[in-house]
């Protein structure tokens, strides 16, 4: 039982996986969970008064900068999952936001990930203390997946490319 479930603090919310977000084997794919991951974020912050529309008024947008999953079990279309999102502690300039999601009971998938705010005209970065809403840090000892400071780009290799597409943009003009 994770130290989080017992807590009346973060975005609690059940979904179903739709067929279009599987693979051919129908398990999720990882870029679906990542949106429905964007999503159940920013239904979280509309619920603490720090809604999109509310932060675009004031020219700042969250955005995704690091990212961990850790799949415990698999995942298939159709599947009633349950998550819960809190943004767990302000380190520096960084957000840091875990997601648990549970399939009767069980924890399946746990995400780590690390957000900032930005300006969204200059993509410029914006300090905790000069946010103008208040986002509770937790500091809760749920199994965050440790994530590198920094990335080798000399471990890096190349596996292709791919074109980005208007549809492959969100709101945020982001991937």
């Amino acid at each position: 039982k994770s130290a989080c479930q017992d807590k009346k603090i973060m975005l609690q919310t059940k979904f179903s996986v739709k067929s279009y977000d599987v693979f051919p084997n129908s398990t999720i794919k990882p870029s679906a969970l990542q949106h429905y991951m964007q999503q159940f974020a920013r239904e979280d912050c509309d619920e603490m008064a720090c809604t999109y529309q509310m932060m675009r008024d004031v020219n700042m947008v969250f955005v995704v900068t690091k990212l961990g999953i850790s799949v415990k079990k698999p995942v298939y279309a159709y599947d009633e999952l349950e998550v819960r999102t809190y943004n767990n502690r302000i380190a520096g300039v960084t957000f840091e936001r875990e997601f648990e999601f549970y399939r009767d009971g069980e924890e399946v998938i746990h995400a780590s990930t690390q957000w900032v705010v930005v300006k969204y005209d200059n993509r410029q970065i914006v300090r905790p203390r000069d946010f103008p809403f208040e986002i509770p840090s937790y500091n809760l000892d749920c199994g965050s997946i440790p994530l590198p400071r920094s990335i080798d780009i000399n471990s890096a290799e190349f596996v292709g490319e791919r074109v980005v597409r208007l549809s492959d943009l969100d709101e945020n003009d982001h991937l």
